[in-house]
């Protein structure tokens, strides 16, 4: 019946040396028995070793973890080793090899190291249950919420308190981890101790309610190990990197535990890499909104305006005052020649009053220097101009490494994001991470992880896909917009919603997740790209030009050149996630919708969080007066369709606002300007020179017109992007 609690009370018989039973005290002895301390205390000094130094303790700790390590293999290995292998001749002789290799050579094991704050706990190591500890936790009325658990876990030479998290606990009730379990831990946290403290202190005894150091160990950094592990640090024969540390690796996304700590170590695949976005904090923290890198230049410009002008006003009276107090402080020297003369002429002086004056002059610039950059921060502070950093970060798509066959997608945010971590974070490359935070909750039924610009980033380029270099069409649209965009090519992948022949070749629109739209076109007499037979056709295409963005339709345009190629590689890791989505549920409504809306050549996305709803870029060309409630007008969309909304007479005044406004130029055809010549003065009320953003609910059953307006206001040419933006935040609260 000895268990790990117990084993340091087993005696042995002084003839035979098998065990006979368990002493009443630790330290008793017992006629016709021996293995207590002072025993083998005794069989030490007779083997010649000093051991004046060593304390009881150090005999019942060792005895203990011998004892119960020899039972337990006998135990397993019953049939074979049954009253053989667990003896009084072998515990003294490993107590021996413990004595040498700890006192006389100096080594200490894995806990002993940790304890002492000497290695870090977060490196990975194998540790063995030895005893469970469950506290009940009760509500007033008695009624049972929720076990407390408390692990004694030993390296076989020290134990120490684990604290588990709320998976590992799940695990410990079902059984899973129990007394005798060997795990793998990696990242675990030591709290207590802080200066370190020895297994061999005499107020060092683990258990539960006792003020000793305890290890935290959570899901993602914790396995189960195969019970012929060697216990203690595990060593590589070589690090993989100097930037990397020993740790556990996570395979798969899917082995990530929501809330089970950070992620030891796992390669992603980088799928899609948003633009760089600053998260913006107002002075008292209420407030916080997403912008873009651009809007963070102006804001940070245009307080640099308002503080220099305003360090203009008061700079003459605040140096004067600080001048004034700086001077109080003068030598006697000085202070005599500003009152004497109103300033400082060193000229025939004495050598000894001249070097004072000269001092005095470098440090009163000094001082006056420094006091006036406080009182121009403290007045700066007091008027609201300070500075207040927005905090930049990148947000990816990411998904399993794609050597491991079908894979899931995750969400990253990198916060403050290093130079040399943008370099890495390139859309198709694979790259190994450390120390991932993982958040509780999910965003789009996918987990989110956040890193900083301390976390440890490889790049695994002898696992990058040889098509790992195509683009999301949120980049795309962002290089189409840039001025340099016709010296750009990019590989993109997309799915496809139309193909039409020209006169002058051929165009294909293409979408991804994002909603957004790219317009392919061909002039060279090259045959259109034409897919396998499926639902949802996806290609990556390579090399293709980017070209000006189309205001008017709203869109990303590409040329096909010579140059280009696509393909329809299934094992590309960006072509295998976008397919992945495609046949989701919300990837098959998403895809249905969009080709409608490119079929009736309307620049519009859906709305989250009302189905119906879409938003819709385009100038209103013709009205007509239908009833007493409203108008009924034509709009003109995408490249030209002419569709027919209800606007209700409420919104007239939105109109009127947006056109006392400086409108945005469209360039319009004769006919159109010839249709506007036309109109009365509540025309030009209605029709504005400039694009805009319409709101529009489709036509229920018996209506006239093709839908009605809900909302409109001025569109931004980056409207596109900006909606999908939006649509991301709305999802995120």
């Amino acid at each position: 019946d000895a268990t790990s609690t117990t084993s340091a009370y087993i005696r042995f018989g002084r003839t035979t040396g098998t065990p006979c039973g368990l002493a009443k005290k630790i330290l008793g002895q017992t006629a016709g028995w021996t293995g207590a301390p002072s025993d083998f205390r005794e069989s030490l000094v007779k083997k010649g070793h000093q051991i004046d130094s060593l304390s009881d303790k150090w005999f019942i700790n060792h005895c203990r973890w011998i004892n119960w390590k020899l039972l337990s293999i006998e135990r397993r290995f019953c049939r074979f080793l049954a009253n053989r292998y667990f003896n009084y001749d072998r515990v003294s002789s490993l107590l021996e090899s413990r004595f040498i290799k700890e006192i006389k050579e100096g080594k200490r094991s894995t806990l002993r190291k940790v304890l002492n704050r000497d290695v870090s706990s977060k490196k990975m190591m194998i540790l063995c249950i030895a005893q469970v500890f469950c506290k009940r936790v009760s509500n007033d009325s008695g009624q049972i919420i929720a076990p407390s658990f408390t692990l004694e876990l030993t390296d076989g030479w020290y134990s120490i308190l684990a604290r588990p998290d709320q998976f590992l606990s799940s695990k410990i009730e079902e059984g899973l981890l129990c007394e005798g379990r060997k795990l793998l831990i990696s990242h675990a946290d030591l709290c207590g101790g802080e200066d370190g403290v020895d297994p061999l202190d005499s107020d060092y005894e683990p258990g539960p309610g006792n003020n000793v150091p305890c290890l935290c160990i959570y899901g993602n950094g914790t396995r189960i190990a195969h019970w012929r592990s060697k216990l203690g640090f595990i060593l590589t024969k070589h690090e993989e990197s100097k930037e990397m540390t020993n740790s556990l690796k996570v395979e798969r996304i899917k082995d990530i535990v929501p809330g089970g700590g950070n992620v030891p170590r796992i390669v992603l695949s980088i799928r899609e890499r948003s633009p760089l976005q600053f998260l913006e904090t107002s002075q008292d923290g209420s407030v916080r909104r997403v912008i873009t890198e651009g809007a963070e230049m102006e804001r940070r410009l245009l307080l640099e305006k308002r503080q220099s002008g305003f360090v203009e006003l008061i700079h003459a009276e605040i140096e004067a005052e600080c001048s004034k107090e700086v001077d109080e402080d003068a030598p006697e020297v000085w202070q005599r020649h500003i009152s004497k003369y109103g300033g400082v002429d060193s000229m025939g002086l004495p050598t000894e009053e001249k070097q004072q004056l000269e001092s005095w002059q470098q440090k009163r610039q000094e001082l006056i220097r420094r006091r006036l950059k406080e009182e121009i921060d403290c007045k700066l502070e007091e008027q609201g101009l300070v500075y207040i950093p927005s905090k930049p970060f990148l947000r990816l798509l990411v998904g399993d490494d794609p050597s491991k066959g079908k894979t899931q997608s995750a969400y990253i945010t990198i916060w403050e994001p290093s130079e040399s971590q943008m370099e890495k974070l390139q859309e198709g490359s694979s790259v190994q991470m450390d120390c991932l935070a993982v958040k509780d909750e999910m965003f789009q039924g996918m987990l989110q992880l956040s890193a900083n610009q301390r976390t440890p980033m490889v790049v695994i380029t002898a696992q990058q896909s040889r098509l790992s270099n195509a683009q999301a069409l949120l980049n795309v649209h962002a290089r189409s917009k840039s001025s340099s965009s016709n010296s750009t090519y990019l590989d993109i992948v997309g799915s496809i919603l139309e193909t039409s022949v020209t006169a002058l070749g051929w165009q294909m629109i293409l979408t991804d997740r994002s909603g957004l739209v790219l317009r392919l076109e061909s002039f060279e007499s090259i045959d259109p790209p034409s897919p396998t037979a499926g639902a949802f056709p996806v290609l990556l295409f390579r090399k293709l030009k980017v070209m000006e963005f189309d205001k008017l339709a709203q869109c990303a345009v590409a040329e096909f050149t010579a140059d280009s190629s696509f393909s329809t590689d299934p094992l590309d890791p960006a072509v295998k996630c976008l397919k992945e989505w495609m046949s989701s549920e919300e990837g098959k409504l998403r895809y249905s919708t969009h080709r409608c809306y490119v079929q009736a050549q309307l620049a519009c996305i859906p709305l989250r969080g009302d189905s119906a709803a879409v938003k819709s870029i385009g100038y209103i060309s013709d009205f007509e007066v239908r009833s007493r409630g409203h108008l009924v007008i034509k709009v003109v969309c995408g490249v030209g369709s002419i569709q027919t909304w209800q606007l209700p007479l409420r919104l007239i005044a939105r109109l009127k606002y947006l056109k006392d406004t400086e409108p945005s130029v469209v360039v319009l055809t004769r006919d159109d300007e010839e249709s506007i010549g036309r109109l009365s003065s509540l025309g030009f009320l209605l029709r504005i020179k400039g694009l805009l953003r319409f709101v529009v609910l489709p036509k229920s059953q018996g209506q006239e017109w093709d839908g009605e307006v809900v909302d409109v206001g001025r569109a931004n040419m980056g409207a596109l992007s900006r909606i999908f933006e939006q649509v991301l935040s709305n999802q995120s609260e």
